[in-house]
């Protein structure tokens, strides 16, 4: 993706929720600030290997309290849909991005032919089905609007953790959802890797070289069904996400619901064991280490893995028997 230029100036106060940077004409996502305040700084950050614009901000003392009302009408085409999920984010989803009219992802809507909903967790430390998915109402009605913003043409699969047998059951008494494809697999590493899933879901193997696009494939997890939820059923953008916070370097693993925007550092406050720790940003297995903590979360961020350094090494230890 692009950057996004600002649509703010040092001085603005802003809500949260309110469109901070947006380009309609770039393979970008509409940006939102995550907290009532003021534009303090405008800045170029160095965010793991990229350079990119930031808007920092101050936040006021008293934040409004988030108050869910439910649109008073709802879309009835898909188009609509997509402006809408576009609007919020949700289009910034994923790893390519949600098909819409504005360029978000290297797919266009009508190019979608599969879409995989991805509930397996094969990290150690990665948000649990069962802390997300409060309500299998909400999920089952954010993958309606998936399919339904792409014509309802779409054969939607759902890859899940074959022991996850509660959410399994409740989906299957669903009547209403008989076009979704229930997979339930093993959640061993990396089955929920985009290429070993798609080759699982699909039951064939991919070209060399070949990505999940060139079958028109497009994968969310249960969190971007959840954002998609919010998006068309409340009007909410994306300014938050559930952040599983885990590893042998904690006191104690803990899930967190972040504002979009925090730093690393603050979400680890008082969590360490000690000072020797390798930071992964991500999880363990396909996560990248982190050495500088003042990295922000963005709105794909799902997990932090905080393991602990072990720097005690056995003199000769290769001569023992």
């Amino acid at each position: 993706c692009d950057e996004v230029p600002p649509t703010v100036k040092i001085g603005d106060k802003v809500k949260a929720g309110q469109i901070i940077g947006k380009d309609d004409n770039s393979r970008t996502s509409p940006i939102h600030s995550s907290v009532d305040g003021t534009v303090k700084e405008i800045v170029t950050i160095k965010s793991l290997d990229i350079n990119t614009n930031a808007v920092i901000m101050e936040p006021d003392p008293l934040q409004d309290q988030d108050e869910n009302r439910q649109s008073e009408s709802l879309p009835d085409d898909a188009k609509q849909l997509r402006n809408i999920l576009y609007n919020c984010g949700v289009s910034s989803l994923g790893r390519y991005g949600f098909p819409t009219e504005y360029d978000t992802s290297p797919l266009k809507p009508e190019e979608a032919k599969v879409l995989i909903i991805n509930a397996l967790n094969t990290e150690p430390y990665s948000p649990k089905n069962s802390i997300l998915i409060d309500d299998i109402s909400k999920f089952m009605s954010g993958i309606s609007i998936l399919r339904d913003s792409l014509d309802q043409k779409v054969d939607v699969r759902l890859a899940i953790d074959r022991t996850d047998k509660s959410i399994i059951n409740q989906i299957m008494s669903i009547p209403e959802y008989g076009w979704l494809n229930i997979c339930p697999l093993h959640a061993k590493y990396p089955q929920d890797h985009e290429i070993a899933l798609t080759e699982t879901i699909l039951g064939k193997k991919m070209p060399y070289k070949s990505t999940i696009l060139d079958l028109g494939v497009v994968i969310f997890d249960v969190q971007d069904v959840l954002h998609a939820y919010e998006a068309v059923m409340y009007g909410k953008p994306v300014t938050e996400r559930v952040i599983a916070v885990g590893g042998s370097g904690l006191n104690e693993g803990i899930f967190v619901k972040a504002k979009i925007g925090t730093p690393i550092e603050h979400l680890l406050s008082g969590l360490c064991k000690s000072t020797e720790n390798r930071v992964i940003y991500g999880g363990v297995m396909t996560g990248t280490q982190c050495d500088d903590l003042s990295i922000p979360i963005n709105r794909t961020t799902s997990s932090i893995s905080v393991i602990e350094e072990n720097r005690n090494r056995q003199f000769l230890f290769f001569l023992r028997p």
